[in-house]
């Protein structure tokens, strides 16, 4: 399907009359990049799931629709952020009653358009009143980070156009507070290590990344498919241009890449790609809303490859109890078991997404 016909069929889906993107060609060249991996992918223990194919489609329609310079406007709302724009959310309910001071002050000014639709319907923040209740959280979910984490010394870029609040003078959003409380889970487990590895399986548009490669020494390694390997290898690089970055290619054994992998900071790979990884090479691994998609034999296959391939940590968040339609499955976290070897050193619900679990297996 050429780029004007998928831009036709999201108009007609979104159900709005869309003007062609006009960035220079960027967004074209993020879509073809995206089909080029696509391509190239080998069949894998780890293929995507069904379900995951056609999340895989409208996440390229809607790039298609609205440009990859807005993408954290619309597409990213299919990531791991969430529309809070009323105050009978869960969240809002949790971060409102332990937080009740900054609940009840006027909210601070929400910088960011929002996109003309998203997921088929009118975005609510649109609306001042439903704007107001996300800044409101965001600036009660900020809070909350650096009572229970610490300060996060970082901004997010606005780059892609997020949602953002200015606390302090600091440029802050859900994803960099929900990012920096993740990698405080495995910070304590890259000490000592000289130039650690830390692998992540299913990194959206990278805003795990970019927190981690701030925090911390270290080689930040992103297995994924497309388009969202596309569109973090397009987003991370600009975001933190002075890395050192290994791009997605195809390859045959690890040693065609291994010191390209060493020296940079920064290395794209697509999920069929995992299994050529050498045993003890990666130093803590992460997947954040992502296992909950794949199938149980998928699932199986990756917590053994991780097992195999991890030194120290393997941190995973996913929901708690998931029904998977496409795909006829229900995931729920109590079944995901630590790897041969390993223990869990914590299970909970994730202190802010209730519906989320979290735990933290370590190598015994």
């Amino acid at each position: 399907m050429g780029l004007r016909t998928l831009a036709r069929s999201i108009a007609w889906e979104v159900g709005t009359r869309l003007r062609p993107v006009r960035d220079g060609g960027e967004t074209k060249a993020v879509i073809e990049r995206a089909r080029e991996m696509a391509a190239a992918i080998r069949p894998s223990p780890l293929a995507p799931s069904a379900f995951w194919n056609d999340l895989n489609d409208q996440h390229l329609r809607a790039l298609a629709a609205l440009g990859i310079g807005r993408f954290k406007a619309a597409l990213n709302h299919q990531y791991f952020n969430w529309l809070v724009v009323d105050k009978a959310h869960d969240q809002w309910q949790y971060l409102a009653g332990l937080y009740p001071e900054i609940a009840s002050t006027p909210a601070l000014p929400l910088h960011g358009r929002a996109a003309p639709r998203e997921g088929g319907r009118r975005v609510h923040l649109f609306n001042p009143a439903a704007r107001a209740i996300y800044a409101k959280h965001l600036e009660m979910l900020w809070h909350h980070t650096r009572v229970t984490v610490g300060d996060c010394p970082l901004q997010e870029p606005l780059l892609g156009e997020p949602f953002t609040i200015t606390v302090d003078g600091q440029t802050v959003s859900q994803d960099l507070a929900n990012s920096f409380r993740e990698f405080s889970r495995v910070m304590p487990h890259l000490r000592g290590a000289d130039r650690p590895v830390v692998a992540e399986i299913g990194a959206g548009y990278g805003r795990l990344a970019f927190v981690g490669l701030q925090r911390a020494k270290l080689r930040y390694w992103i297995f994924d498919v497309p388009p969202a390997l596309a569109i973090s290898e397009w987003y991370l690089p600009k975001a933190l241009p002075h890395l050192k970055v290994r791009r997605w290619a195809p390859f045959g054994s690890w040693d065609e890449i291994a010191a390209e992998a060493a020296a940079a900071d920064l290395s794209f790979f697509s999920i069929d790609q995992l299994p050529l990884v050498p045993a003890g090479s990666i130093t803590a691994a992460a997947a954040v809303s992502s296992i909950h998609e794949m199938t149980p034999d998928t699932i199986a296959a990756l917590m053994r490859m991780l097992g195999e391939k991890t030194q120290r940590a393997i941190y995973t968040k996913n929901w708690t109890d998931w029904t998977n339609p496409r795909d006829g499955f229900n995931f729920r976290s109590i079944d995901l078991k630590a790897p041969q070897g390993w223990r869990t050193e914590f299970d909970r619900v994730d202190d802010v997404a209730h519906s989320f679990t979290e735990k933290l297996f370590v190598r015994e």
